[in-house]
């Protein structure tokens, strides 16, 4: 973790679990064809670091990445980066002195990799079908969009779910709320499509929708 072990630390971590769970497959029960990358906030931005170097690294392609309100660029740059702040929760200046601990110095440098910060990537060609859900009022707004429409751009199957009036991990601090019940509610059909239709040998599903 970080800072201790900046990125692309985790992302490298998250192919050697994923290339685990692949070569054990057989002994754990799992089918090798439905293993995919999920995660959320500052996990789904290393999920979808994980992507990118499998994708790179010529491995087997993930059957999906779910990426729910994820951290993707350090450059702070977008217009929810500099709408989002004092709120008490993840704002601006959480989100700036979270890339400082992740990037060290290197935060905003020109220099920087698609595995250290998925944003950055200019290739999205190849990558699994993606399901991305985020907030109307989260810092990462505006970042999650633009990747979601330049994954659809590149040919990857894109399911898109933005929450006006949520916040940043919205689902976590009021679970009851029905905007929590409704992005839970697209994220489990979600997994529950993509799966079934790999087991049922279709691809049905992964003609995704933004």
């Amino acid at each position: 973790m970080a800072p201790e072990a900046p990125a692309p630390s985790a992302a490298e971590d998250g192919l050697l679990a994923y290339r685990r769970l692949r070569s054990q497959a057989t002994a754990l029960g799992i089918d090798v064809a439905r293993v995919a990358l999920a995660g959320q906030s500052g996990g789904g931005g290393i999920a979808a670091a994980t992507a990118l170097m499998i994708r790179d690294g010529g491995e087997p392609t993930p059957l999906f990445q779910a990426l729910s309100y994820p951290m993707l660029d350090d450059r702070n740059t977008t217009a929810s980066s500099r709408e989002v702040t004092d709120i008490g929760i993840w704002d601006r200046a959480t989100n700036i002195l979270a890339w400082n601990l992740i990037l060290g110095d290197r935060a905003g440098a020109d220099e920087l990799t698609p595995y250290d910060a998925p944003a950055r990537a200019s290739d999205l060609t190849g990558l699994p079908p993606t399901f991305i859900a985020v907030a109307g009022l989260d810092v990462f707004r505006d970042e999650d969009l633009t990747y979601a429409m330049r994954l659809q751009a590149s040919g990857v199957a894109v399911e898109l779910h933005l929450y006006p009036g949520a916040y940043h991990a919205w689902d976590l601090f009021a679970p009851e709320a029905a905007v929590s019940e409704a992005y839970v509610n697209a994220w489990h059909g979600y997994l529950r499509r993509q799966f079934t239709a790999r087991r049922h040998g279709t691809e049905g599903s992964r003609s995704g929708s933004v």
